[in-house]
């Protein structure tokens, strides 16, 4: 992936985007999403992490040969069940079970 790939795909020239990437220009909502989906993240990503930073999980799977990223992802799967399972188990825990009343009570 290119600058100008990604500039184009937002459909603005190369200097226009390093523009607004040295904060010489501004953005709107319409351009952050294009960006998004291009990078293939969130918006959000894209305010809310500092580019130096890195996510290490990122970094990782940008590693990851493209065949073996199904396997990796069926280990990942595997590593999240049991964390929804205890969301779920915790949710049912805080909620009172509903008491039905009796006729003529």
């Amino acid at each position: 992936m290119t600058v100008e790939q990604l500039a184009a795909h937002v459909g603005m020239s190369k200097s226009a985007l390093s523009r607004i990437e040295r904060g010489l220009r501004p953005y709107n909502q319409d351009f952050i999403e294009a960006c998004a989906e291009y990078l293939r993240c969130t918006p959000a990503d894209l305010l809310s992490r500092h580019p130096d930073a890195g996510d290490p999980a990122l970094a990782i799977w940008d590693r990851i040969a493209e065949p073996q990223r199904q396997q990796a992802l069926r280990v990942l799967e595997a590593f999240a069940q049991p964390y929804e399972a205890e969301k779920l188990r915790s949710k049912s825990a805080t909620t009172r079970p509903r008491v039905r009343k009796k006729r003529g009570d």
